[in-house]
């Protein structure tokens, strides 16, 4: 196996998570030899020769940079990390993880083409489904559950995918394997929006049957609320590009250039050189470098982060100011049995709760450590009552977006502090809130 930094001689020997989050996509620096993956800020690179800029015009040459919208060596380098991590085959940086949505409905789409998506998708994902892509002419198909039967029911002739969550800020996992069968029976790929798995950490959809990932790297990958970003990433896997469905990346328009150039890699090419570069929506070194930083401590924060959650969920649980609680991890919540089997390594960071005594506002008020915020996948907890902080105006068509969520629900990332003192901060402020 090679990983573009980690080269196995043997064969027999796999790395795993831990040390690819460290290692993998990073080779020495060739002038100065830097341990650490180097920021190259730069806009454009030489080419040398007339004969070598002809190479890497004609991408005949590996590691041949020519503008950083195009590639830049620390964005290389974050991209093969981030692949290995999710075992796909490659992957591009974008802005941020609406970019990443974006990019991959417009490399899939064309106008009058429809893909299938669950409603209940982040609050940002439905607005570019439901706002965005309907100017464009592309037509998502809401549908009220994940369930293979009402994915089967709503595609025709024009869908160009299948789009999920693998989990949702209120733990509801996915059964992506059955989704898989449901979308390569129809021809098309299946889309795994996967920012609540961690980068591979905590799910892994590829392994399910995922045809393309999609992250918001601003949550647990870089994890700090430093840094906004995104990434897409292709398994490299899917066999039916050449079905008719798909004539911008094996079509008319390029002669099928992205199929025969980059074989299992087509979409991914053609997400990168038609959609990315020609619009502009690329990333830049310091965010990748940020990804690379965040990644090297990924799977150190992501124990911590499910540890927490799990330990205050319980807490929360025999409260008796809480009126429920619903965390993945606790038997009582719905989707336990479907999170057992598709999460590895924790049940996540993310909770929610209701109170039975005393308002959202007042206990968020009366809170000492944990702040206010609408972020989601830093070490910081922060806690946020989702209704109330998302700005829309709630229609009629709206609700079933919500999913039960009312202006009762309090969410909380829980972050890396210490656990004592994380429960100290939730008591004094349960008790003062039901105390007023």
């Amino acid at each position: 196996m090679t990983t573009s930094g980690l080269q196995n001689e043997e064969k027999a020997h796999v790395y795993q998570f831990e040390t690819l989050q460290v290692h993998a996509g990073q080779q020495p620096d060739s002038s100065s030899h830097a341990r650490a993956p180097p920021i190259y800020a730069t806009t454009s690179f030489t080419l040398g020769t007339l004969e070598r800029t002809a190479r890497v015009m004609a991408s005949e040459e590996e590691n041949g940079y020519v503008y950083t919208r195009l590639s830049n060596p620390t964005h290389e380098t974050a991209e093969k990390r981030l692949a290995a991590l999710e075992k796909g085959a490659a992957a591009c940086l974008v802005p941020s993880g609406q970019a990443a949505v974006f990019t991959t409905l417009l490399s899939l789409c064309r106008e009058g083409d429809n893909v299938v998506a669950h409603i209940r998708v982040y609050s940002g994902m439905y607005d570019t489904l439901k706002q965005t892509m309907r100017r464009l002419g592309i037509q998502i198909r809401f549908v009220a559950d994940t369930l293979p039967g009402t994915y089967q029911k709503a595609i025709d002739d024009r869908t160009r995918g299948l789009l999920v969550e693998s989990m949702d800020w209120q733990g509801n996992v996915t059964d992506m394997e059955a989704l898989a069968k449901v979308a390569h029976g129809a021809g098309v790929p299946l889309v795994v929006e996967n920012s609540m798995g961690a980068g591979g950490y905590l799910i892994k959809p590829i392994e399910h049957g995922a045809d393309i990932v999609i992250h918001s790297a601003t949550n647990y990958i870089i994890g700090h609320g430093t840094a906004v970003a995104g990434a897409v990433i292709d398994a490299g896997k899917f066999k039916d590009w050449t079905n008719g469905k798909y004539p911008d990346i094996v079509g008319e328009n390029n002669d099928g250039f992205y199929h025969t150039s980059f074989g299992p890699l087509a979409f991914l090419m053609r997400l990168r050189l038609d959609i990315v570069v020609e619009t502009g929506i690329c990333s830049d070194p310091f965010s990748a470098f940020l990804i690379l930083q965040g990644a090297e401590t990924l799977s150190l924060r992501m124990e911590k982060h499910c540890a927490n959650a799990l330990a205050l969920a319980q807490w929360l649980d025999g409260r008796q100011e809480v009126e429920w609680v619903s965390y993945p991890g606790l038997k009582s919540h719905t989707a336990h049995a479907m999170a057992k089997r598709y999460l590895q390594n924790g049940f996540g960071g993310v909770l929610s709760f209701a109170l039975r005594v005393g308002s959202p506002k007042a206990f968020i008020k009366n809170l000492k450590l944990a702040a206010e915020s609408t972020d989601i996948g830093n070490v910081r907890t922060v806690v946020s009552v989702p209704i109330e902080s998302s700005g829309r105006i709630i229609t009629e068509q709206d609700k079933p977006f919500l999913g039960g969520v009312t202006k009762e629900t309090i969410r909380v990332s829980v972050g890396t502090e210490y656990i004592d003192d994380i429960l100290a901060d939730f008591e004094q402020a349960l008790r003062i809130t039901g105390s007023t």
